[in-house]
């Protein structure tokens, strides 16, 4: 069998982050706009956040089992059922704005996680079955430029339409438009996943994936939870990433709730720091994983990366202490361009040191552990907000990132796939 790169690729990767980004916008429509939506439907910002946090329960009790099933029957299936999940929940919320339906709305986010999940752990398998070894990096980028752009249309709703909040009739006009525009967007995208989505190129595109291909061909067993949790560096660079994901959350979920509790020019300040973090995010995510595509220096980019991205954590502290807005916006930028850096490669370094265990299991693994995090921590960050202030918010969030700094550190780069594609032939199908 030999290995051909198919120019079908870069529809799959279309359709990939169309998708991402129509699941993202779901995940944060209402988080990012929860001054609105208290207003409105008269919850409180903690019942807001429950709009997001149900992603994160469904996660927690569907990703790894997705992640199985995608091991042993594919990733179209699963795409295409979230692409159907996505487009029915999107639909359903067209009829939940009423004031009195918020029970309703938090149904229709349940529908649009169960969704979210059945795609989550399909990323990884589809990149590594369509893309070259020096492109997948670069594709782990681009689809999380698309959730950084979801999250701009997102930070940019409450300039945008809801900016006035005085008379309730237009709140409820905007929420429609908001509502069906994004039914007609999930329900293209679901018909395009039925018509173009393939599960695989006809041949591989890279020496490892295709050791791996024939290593599925002879063997219908799946591979054990238990050997990926004997891999230390998995463990480690796993911590790593966790605790990355928890400033993710900060800075997307409970960004409104933050920004308006430290300065009065609240509204306006949310949509200028979320688009300062998000447009740095497309930098962080597109040049990062061109550095690590083309020389192969995990190491010192992921160390120089995150220790970058702990001082302008700390930097936050000043931003809080003396709301300079001007400094606030400028660490928005740093954070936003190491963060969503960070997250693409640290990420694409998982699945190179877990080769070639499934891609999708070893992600959908550690999805599943942050969104047990992230259930514990969204609700109680919110409450520390309201309750006590931003400080120890921030207090949290660099004691995290100083835990996955020290993981990082032990790390040892054992680059499989890198090892893999650079042999003639095809590596040894188990490890030693």
């Amino acid at each position: 069998m030999s290995i051909e790169t198919s120019n079908k690729r870069y529809l799959i990767l279309l359709l990939m982050a169309f998708a991402t980004l129509l699941n993202v916008v779901q995940h944060l429509e209402f988080s990012s706009i929860s001054n609105v939506v208290t207003y409105y439907y008269k919850v409180s910002p903690v019942m807001v956040t429950l709009t997001s946090l149900v992603f994160s329960i469904s996660s927690v009790l569907l990703i790894y089992p997705v992640a199985v099933i995608v091991e042993k029957f594919g990733a179209r299936p699963a795409l295409v059922f979230g692409s159907f999940f996505s487009a029915f929940a999107a639909n359903f919320k067209c009829f939940t704005v009423k004031s009195d339906l918020f029970g309703l709305l938090l149904l229709g986010q349940v529908f649009a996680a169960i969704g979210y999940t059945l795609a989550a752990p399909t990323t990884p398998r589809l990149v590594a079955a369509w893309f070259k070894s020096d492109e997948t990096a670069m594709v782990m980028g681009i689809l999380n430029v698309s959730a950084l752009l979801a999250s701009i249309i997102c930070f940019w709703l409450p300039t945008l339409l809801f900016e006035n909040l005085e008379d309730k009739l237009v709140v409820e006009s905007k929420l429609a438009q908001m509502s069906l525009i994004l039914a007609v967007a999930s329900t293209i995208m679901f018909v395009a996943m039925v018509i173009f989505l393939k599960e695989e190129p006809l041949k591989p595109p890279t020496l490892a994936e295709k050791a791996r291909k024939l290593n599925r061909s002879t063997s219908n067993t799946c591979e054990p939870l238990s050997k990926l949790l004997e891999n230390k560096n998995y463990i480690l660079l796993g911590i790593s990433l966790l605790m990355n994901f928890k400033l993710g959350i900060v800075f997307t979920v409970l960004l409104n709730q933050l920004i308006m509790s430290m300065f009065d020019t609240g509204v306006h300040l949310v949509t200028a720091c979320g688009t300062f973090y998000n447009i740095a995010g497309f930098f962080g995510a597109l040049i990062l994983p061109f550095l690590i595509d083309k020389y192969k220096k995990f190491k010192s980019i992921l160390i120089t990366c995150y220790t970058f991205l702990i001082a302008f954590a700390a930097l936050l502290f000043a931003c809080v202490w003396y709301k300079n807005v001007i400094l606030l916006l400028l660490t928005m930028f740093g954070i936003g361009l190491f963060h969503c850096g960070y997250t693409v490669i640290a990420t694409d370094t998982l699945i190179e040191i877990t080769y070639p265990y499934p891609e999708s299991k070893a992600i959908g693994l550690l999805f599943n552990v942050s969104s047990i995090f992230t259930c514990i921590l969204t609700p109680m960050m919110s409450s520390i907000i309201a309750t006590f202030g931003v400080i120890y918010v921030h207090t949290v969030i660099c004691c995290l990132l100083m835990i996955g700094f020290i993981c990082l550190c032990f790390v040892k780069w054992d680059l499989k796939r890198v090892r893999a594609n650079s042999e003639i032939s095809p590596l040894i199908l188990t490890e030693e």
